[in-house]
């Protein structure tokens, strides 16, 4: 614990929680929309936050952290696979790409830095490539993204990089 400071182990922590309460807002919506299996897949990364905050709690930070990029910047894709290009999901790869610089030290860590935030971007090339079919072409209703996920994802997406 001591190679990691209080105040990186702390940020792990919280935002790890913050990330619960926001799959399981993304589960209940999924919920709502009638997409189960994309509703199932938030309930298993609330598991993993949990389980991320868990070892950060304990002292451990490095495999948490990964295991905490890994899975956000996975479950932003999926589901913006899921809603498409008009409910903005998508967006939420700035915050993704950004957190590695609050979370690694940059003198020690760079390789952890360099490597998830271009993970982030790759992912996000690859949404645009396959036209957000990179996990499904099963999409919500247009309307419903342009309407109702696109503010959310807007307001979330400010929330998280304020």
């Amino acid at each position: 614990m001591s190679d990691f400071s209080l105040r990186r182990i702390k940020i792990i922590y919280v935002i790890s929680l913050i990330t619960v309460f926001v799959a399981l807002f993304c589960a209940i919506i999924s919920i709502q929309l009638d997409r189960i299996s994309l509703a199932y897949f938030h309930f298993f990364t609330i598991i993993i936050y949990l389980f991320a905050a868990f070892l950060t709690k304990n002292g451990k930070l490095r495999i948490p952290r990964l295991i905490y990029f890994i899975t956000l910047n996975v479950a932003i894709t999926t589901t913006a696979s899921f809603v498409g290009q008009d409910g903005g999901v998508e967006f939420m790869l700035m915050y993704a790409l950004a957190l590695p610089f609050l979370t690694f030290s940059f003198d020690r860590e760079k390789h952890y830095i360099f490597s998830l935030s271009l993970f982030s971007i790759f992912l996000w090339i690859m949404l645009h490539i396959t036209e957000f079919n990179l996990i499904t072409t099963s999409k919500i209703d247009i309307e419903i993204a342009r309407t109702f996920i696109y503010p959310i994802a807007i307001v979330t997406t400010l929330s998280l990089v304020t």
